[in-house]
């Protein structure tokens, strides 16, 4: 890896709807959260964001349980601040028509790749050339 470019971060974003969205009618949900969603999601690219994959939980209907989502996200991030910008996005967009925080919650798991598996099993990423991170994780053997 070149010394002058950074290793991109790993950022899940695990998302889920909340009561108000259950609760609202479907025109509204079509004709304006769903392309406010969309819109957001604009904003993080433009942050640096790269989505590597989405994942719909079909086994989920309404809202999740404990600790359960309904769709999760997965980012390469620069770096933190760029996951802070990326969920005030969700509060705090002045152009934003839609609050979407009142229909749906994101949380957010961040890390390095595990170099180890995607290096011996294969990654798109690592295919694709994306920077490893400059450590080696190892399993601890008991």
């Amino acid at each position: 890896m070149a010394a002058d470019k950074k290793a991109p971060l790993r950022a899940l974003f695990c998302g889920a709807i909340l009561d108000e969205w259950t609760l609202t009618e479907a025109r509204k949900k079509y004709e304006e959260i769903l392309p406010a969603f969309v819109d957001l999601h604009k904003t993080w690219k433009e942050l640096g964001a790269k989505l590597v994959a989405t994942l719909d939980d079909r086994m989920v209907k309404g809202p999740p349980g404990d600790k359960r989502f309904n769709w999760y996200e997965m980012y390469e991030v620069p770096d933190m601040d760029a996951v802070i910008s990326m969920l005030a996005q969700l509060r705090t967009r002045d152009d934003a028509k839609v609050n979407l925080y009142r229909y749906m919650r994101y949380e957010v798991i961040v890390g390095p790749q595990v170099n180890d598996i995607e290096e011996t099993v294969g990654s798109c990423l690592v295919e694709a050339g994306s920077p490893k991170v400059p450590y080696q994780w190892t399993a601890t053997r008991r």
